[in-house]
């Protein structure tokens, strides 16, 4: 099951994206060969993540020149009938750049950065 959420808004040369999504998954791993104490495997497993982000973007007065950013946060749960934890996981990405045209030539920089946070 999924759930997204998406929005635009334009203001003359600004631009503004919104992002939101819901998901969860099951699963059922059955293996009646699996040779163990109990003469076979039965393990159940669920899995939630959700997001939200954004992206913006801004054109120079004459349009030859972007400017953007964005930024994204992930959070992921995992349960399990055969596991004894419940490891979460936080994640940030972001953005930043601009790309342009000089003459014939493109021109493009971007930085970008990564956080992650697992908590078991």
């Amino acid at each position: 099951m999924r759930f997204d959420l998406q929005q635009k808004f334009n203001f003359k040369k600004f631009t503004l994206r919104y992002h939101a999504f819901y998901q969860r998954g099951w699963l059922r791993y059955y293996d009646p060969g699996f040779l163990n104490a109990q003469g076979f495997l039965d393990n159940s497993y669920l899995q939630q993540n959700a997001g939200t982000g954004f992206m913006m973007r801004r054109k120079s007065k004459s349009n030859t020149v972007e400017f953007f950013s964005g930024a994204d946060f992930i959070s992921s749960f995992l349960e399990g009938s055969a596991m004894l934890l419940k490891p979460q996981r936080s994640e940030l990405n972001a953005v930043a750049g601009v790309h342009g045209v000089y003459q014939r030539i493109k021109i493009s920089a971007y930085l970008t950065g990564q956080f992650i946070h697992d908590k078991i």
